[in-house]
């Protein structure tokens, strides 16, 4: 329903700029602006007093009324919806940001269809229904105040679960790699070292009760200096035996930082030669191979890969599926909302005379009823990009004439308006 030029948002029918796509106002007044007024000409004046200066949609599949309630239930509600409606916002703006976090999705809310109703998020507020099927509309406000609270909890308490666990998993899978990947110093060396390197060439064991290997890590400027010195050491006893085995060296692993070395060296004299070697700045590191252990690693190190990447394929289609959700019912709330406010704002009409005792075929008294229910134009309205004043301005000056002692002190705004107007935002990721 609308196109992008030079980055801004255009409607087609009307060509205007849409303004800031991450807000948006959902506005209320009377249907009928004056006694005579027909249905439409509420909406008749709103569009032909802004046809330059915003889009607006009326929304039309949205309940007409509500089973009457007093004011004081209204006047509760209207506290405790301010406060739901921030709550659910923040709850619908955390599953859209954990759904582009988990699966490297940008949303656009005004680009390509997203998962609700098979449109887009503005289109979703913009064209937005009243789900009769979750939310009947003989409903009370309460009743379906708690309704949706649920299930925004429900929701809230599903992505959370799912996310801890995904979170937990994950983590655990970093350390597993950073011991598996890390540096020289720290890293596991059962990725370096094989099997091989301890039994020498052909099958006969090197690691045997006079020889054993040492893995010393050297930084790598030094490299050259090690190879050279390696041999130096010899163990201070009368027959002046070599403690290090001669040209066993090898290089197993080079990085910017360390490399690592294999030798093999006296068993007898470990000691001496591990502490000759960190007297020169280089480190010794304990292994001892272990093939049973290796594998062990190895199998957790892919169980715990695998259960990462099954958590986060959950959660990914979760909150794609979730989000949304989330959105419509956030933008219930808003309707109900819209209605109260509308309700303390410019108050019920007064009723009509009393009627005769009912006759057959007569309406019934829930007829009668619904009668008292204030009737609303809805309204959602995008100005124009840096018209936002004016279009102030212009809505303003077309209802100023509107009652609004029932409920001054409880708008949304800092400034106070004639009509009653809730700001949609849409900005989740700085929120």
């Amino acid at each position: 329903y609308q196109r992008r030029v030079h980055g801004e948002s255009f409607d087609p029918l009307s060509g205007q700029a849409m303004g800031d796509q991450s807000q948006w106002w959902l506005i209320s007044v009377p249907q009928r602006l004056s006694p005579g007024d027909g249905a439409n000409d509420s909406w008749n004046r709103l569009q032909q007093a802004t046809r330059d200066i915003s889009t607006n949609y009326a929304l039309r599949n949205v309940p007409a009324d509500f089973p009457p309630s007093t004011f004081d239930t209204m006047l509760l509600l209207a506290d405790e919806l301010s406060r739901h409606d921030a709550w659910m916002q923040a709850c619908t703006f955390k599953l859209m940001r954990t759904y582009e976090e988990v699966s490297g999705t940008h949303i656009d809310v005004s680009g390509p269809p997203s998962a609700v109703g098979g449109t887009t998020l503005i289109s979703a507020l913009t064209h937005f229904k009243w789900s009769d099927k979750d939310f009947p509309r003989q409903s009370t406000v309460s009743d379906d105040v708690k309704a949706l609270c649920r299930r925004i909890t429900e929701l809230d308490e599903a992505l959370r679960e799912s996310y801890q666990a995904w979170v937990t998993t994950k983590t655990q899978l970093a350390l597993m790699n950073e011991r598996n990947g890390g540096s020289l110093l720290q890293r596991s060396l059962y990725g370096l070292v094989n099997e091989s390197e301890l039994l020498g060439e052909g099958r006969e064991s090197r690691e045997n009760a006079y020889l054993s290997a040492l893995f010393v890590v050297v930084p790598t400027p030094q490299k050259q200096h090690f190879v050279d010195t390696y041999m130096d050491l010899m163990c201070e006893s009368e027959s002046r035996h070599p403690t290090i085995v001669p040209r066993s060296h090898k290089e197993l692993k080079c990085d910017p930082d360390y490399t690592l070395f294999r030798v093999y060296v006296l068993r007898m004299d470990i000691d001496a030669v591990t502490s000759r070697y960190r007297t020169n700045g280089w480190t010794v590191r304990t292994f001892k191979y272990d093939p049973a252990e290796k594998a062990d690693f190895t199998n957790q190190l892919v169980a715990t890969q695998t259960q990462e990447n099954e958590l986060r394929a959950t959660l990914d289609r979760y909150c794609k599926t979730s989000y949304p959700e989330a959105f419509s019912t956030w933008m219930h709330l808003k309707i109900i909302r819209l209605f109260v406010e509308s309700v303390l704002r410019y108050g019920l009409p007064p009723p009509p005379p009393a009627a005769p005792p009912a006759a057959a075929g007569a309406a019934p008294a829930s007829a009668v009823a619904s009668s008292l229910t204030p009737q609303f134009l809805y309204a959602v309205i995008i100005p124009g990009f840096g018209k936002e004043d004016r279009v102030r301005d212009t809505l303003s000056n077309m209802f100023s004439h509107l009652p609004a002692s029932n409920f001054t002190e409880h708008s949304e705004d800092a400034e106070f308006f004639p009509y009653v107007s809730l700001t949609v935002t849409l900005d989740f990721r700085s929120t």
